[in-house]
């Protein structure tokens, strides 16, 4: 009976963890295991960054747990994710990648607002203060990792666990990946979704793992 029990408890985990080829390294699924598990942290995770009970602060904002949901953007991870781990990767440094000016041009939020404000009304996203046509500003935020160590990750799934493990220890980069990325005000008034765009990018060279966190919302 403890032999079916050790097999029962041990297969799962070989049939879903996958082991890291280091001559062919597969930078999509490293990153695909990583957004995932990004994910379940955020839902499982019980206070912000400020020990304060996410729970019992979002209990009057409507549909809080799906507001705070980060969803994969290929936008997200070509204009900000994949070029910003390139850039320390081949920098070999770890700073944030300056992109304030891109962040708030009227072309990146005519990308992310139509998206990120799906649910409310396009008058909501299209007009400014003075009533002109104008996209409503976007925000962002990001975090940046490198690690390196000399026993290396059997598989996508340590890695990507090590990586948040990472972020997780300090408290900056705890507060954002805690934060709730949306306006409480924008949706208890209007009883909306907002839906963050996403992205992480993976790279590893030289014994070296890079990488990059971005959020849009």
């Amino acid at each position: 009976m403890k032999t079916m029990i050790l097999i029962f408890f041990i297969l799962p985990l070989l049939v879903f963890s996958q082991p890291i080829d280091y001559n062919h390294f597969d930078t999509k699924l490293a990153e695909k295991v990583l957004f995932e598990k990004l994910l379940n942290y955020r839902d499982t995770v019980k206070t912000f960054a400020s020990g304060i009970k996410i729970a019992e602060y979002s209990k009057n904002i409507p549909n809080y747990k799906e507001n705070s949901k980060w969803n994969w953007s290929e936008d997200v991870y070509k204009i900000f994710s994949r070029p910003n781990c390139d850039k320390i990767c081949s920098d070999n440094k770890v700073y944030h990648v300056d992109v304030e000016s891109l962040v708030f041009s009227q072309k990146i939020c005519g990308i992310f607002a139509p998206l990120i404000y799906k649910d409310f009304g396009k008058e909501f996203y299209t007009k400014n203060g003075f009533n002109q046509f104008e996209y409503r500003a976007v925000r962002y935020s990001e975090n940046a990792l490198r690690s390196y160590s000399t026993i290396k990750y059997k598989t996508y799934q340590e890695m990507a666990d090590d990586m948040i493990d990472i972020w997780d220890d300090s408290p900056a980069h705890q507060a954002m990946l805690r934060r709730s990325f949306f306006s409480e005000t924008y949706t208890t008034e209007y009883n909306k979704i907002a839906h963050t765009q996403a992205a992480c990018a993976v790279s590893y060279k030289n014994g070296t793992f890079w990488s990059t966190l971005n959020i849009v919302y």
